[in-house]
């Protein structure tokens, strides 16, 4: 489904719910360094979601884009496992060549993913907006 998104980027595809707690939409920004995907993610990423979770960043690392953002501003619970999962996907993104970032974490949600990630966390932004700025000030990669 093709909804508009704001600022004049386009919804590609949306998850009319990851489970009964935990919904998420993609967004694609076109960028001077590749494609960004944001996949925003809301309400609870507990264990009704994992399964769906993981599925969601697959779908965000579909097609290649340069980067994906995952926006966690409007999540209000996640579990450890979901943050495992969400570390996994700056893994997998790696892999893959992609960028990758998560913006938007409330206080108490930062510290609890930094205690999960450890020494592994993916670049943190305060918001999704940072996140696109400061992909779009980084230079190209060289692959």
């Amino acid at each position: 489904m093709r909804c508009d998104g704001s600022g004049g980027s386009t919804v590609d595809r949306y998850y009319a719910g990851l489970s009964s707690s935990c919904w998420a939409g993609l967004e694609r920004i076109p960028g001077v360094h590749g494609e960004i995907t944001v996949l925003r993610i809301t309400g609870e990423i507990d264990l009704r979601c994992h399964a769906a979770l993981r599925a969601a960043i697959a779908q965000g690392l579909h097609g290649s884009p340069g980067h994906l953002v995952v926006d966690l501003s409007a999540v209000t619970f996640c579990s450890a496992r979901g943050f495992r999962q969400i570390a996994d996907g700056a893994a997998a993104a790696g892999t893959a060549g992609v960028g990758y970032a998560v913006s938007g974490l409330s206080p108490h949600l930062e510290h609890l993913a930094l205690l999960v990630w450890d020494d592994g966390a993916p670049p943190v932004f305060h918001t999704t907006t940072a996140a696109v700025s400061a992909i779009s000030a980084e230079q190209p990669r060289l692959d």
